[in-house]
């Protein structure tokens, strides 16, 4: 075995591309997995596509199989 992931790493970068996303759009969220917290409350787990994520920011969730559900959430920690 090798003493460090240098080799993976490297092998990762030359062959995985770079995200596409544009750091300009309006913010854009996949959310993969949600749980639930007594003390937080429910948390989003996701993949940021465009735009940025910061704390205290109001989001719009929208769900994806019927884009008429909107909820409107605040982002309380990344």
């Amino acid at each position: 075995p090798r003493e460090n992931m240098v080799p993976l790493f490297e092998t990762i970068i030359e062959h995985i591309p770079a995200p596409e996303g544009d750091p300009e759009a309006p913010t854009q969220v996949l959310i993969s997995t949600i749980d639930y917290n007594e003390y937080v409350g429910r948390i989003g787990v996701g993949k940021v596509d465009n735009g940025f994520v910061k704390v205290n920011q109001d989001c719009v969730i929208v769900n994806h199989h019927d884009p008429s559900m909107k909820r409107r959430v605040k982002i309380s920690k990344l």
